[in-house]
């Protein structure tokens, strides 16, 4: 039987990079729905799902959304599996169709009132019906940690994940964050959703570690630190850069929580808070770039998994800006 893939709008995986691994995770005969406005619609279709329907609900809450989503399913064939990407998602699916098997993917940790929720589903007498699982360990303990039964399991990259750029592509992207030359440097904050990692801690890195790189006599190198317009303490962040004597700045890019088309013209990456970029992570190295990130979370678990992962003992800031400092000290 075919499964059905639930995504609503109220969670950081309804984003791009999460929606990639629902394209990679179909199956012929598998449906995808939507809940939520145009903004999800666009991010399926930036992740090359094509062919998704779609049900607005009120400020995309799966919740509020009951009575449309338990007519659709009505008006369709059974579904022997309901794959849910957000916590709302499958908390909704547990109410309009309780004897359908569910199985719920994290590649984010939830916010409070999901954890919430989610323990009571786990408590429930419908709890039989119910699979969680985690893209990674250090997401599993925590989840675990909140009482909630939880395995590992890596959610899938598409196998064309690719982040390999055209020239004129990686010259035109480097032209408009203002690091056109070969000696500037361009560092992405990765992130799937932009509210999962605070810009001005990167910021802060980024100057402690190439304030002297920047400002090496003779070179007069450039650094952008490419964040997303959303990303928290943007004007903060933007602020500490401009403030510095050196050659750095931010350069917005909202294109940066899709990582197979910002990756290919940086530098560096650099993978911090609890969630240390996501499902971005593994993008990022598969690109070959240095990905900078602390051995204290998700990042731990890959460093077996290939990619030039470097992992500061700490999550402190001169710790991550020395291994940043180091890495793209390489390139001059």
């Amino acid at each position: 039987m075919p499964t059905l893939h639930l995504i609503d709008a109220d969670s950081t995986q309804a984003c791009p990079a999460v929606l990639a691994s629902v394209r990679a995770s179909i199956n012929a005969n598998d449906r995808v729905l939507l809940l939520g406005g145009p903004m999800i619609r666009e991010y399926a279709q930036q992740a090359g799902i094509v062919d998704a329907q779609q049900l607005s609900v009120p400020f995309g809450k799966a919740a509020l959304g009951l009575p449309a989503l338990k007519r659709w399913l009505r008006d369709r064939s059974a579904f022997g599996l309901i794959h849910c990407w957000t916590p709302g998602a499958l908390h909704a699916a547990s109410l309009v169709s309780r004897d359908t098997p569910k199985h719920l993917s994290l590649g984010h940790t939830p916010r409070h009132t999901q954890l919430n929720r989610l323990l009571r589903l786990a408590q429930s007498k419908y709890a039989a019906n119910i699979a969680i699982t985690a893209d990674n360990m250090s997401l599993t303990r925590r989840i675990v940690a909140a009482g909630i039964p939880c395995r590992t399991a890596p959610i899938p990259l598409p196998e064309d994940d690719s982040i390999t750029l055209p020239p004129d592509r990686r010259g035109e992207l480097r032209r408009a964050w203002g690091v056109s030359r070969e000696k500037d440097f361009a560092i992405a904050l990765v992130s799937d959703h932009p509210q999962l990692s605070n810009s001005l801690h990167a910021a802060a890195i980024v100057v402690l570690g190439l304030s002297t790189l920047t400002d090496e006599p003779g070179t007069s190198s450039a650094a952008a630190l490419i964040l997303h317009p959303a990303q928290p303490n943007l004007r903060r962040a933007r602020a500490l850069l401009d403030d510095q004597s050196t050659h750095m700045g931010v350069a917005q890019d909202a294109g940066v929580i899709r990582p197979w088309d910002v990756l290919g013209a940086c530098d560096a990456a650099l993978a911090i808070g609890p969630d240390a970029g996501g499902l971005s992570l593994r993008w990022a190295l598969h690109s070959g770039l240095p990905v900078i990130a602390s051995v204290n979370g998700p990042a731990g678990d890959h460093r077996d998994a290939g990619g030039d992962l470097r992992l500061a003992s700490t999550d402190y800031h001169k710790d991550l800006a020395h291994l940043l400092h180091t890495a793209l000290q390489q390139k001059l």
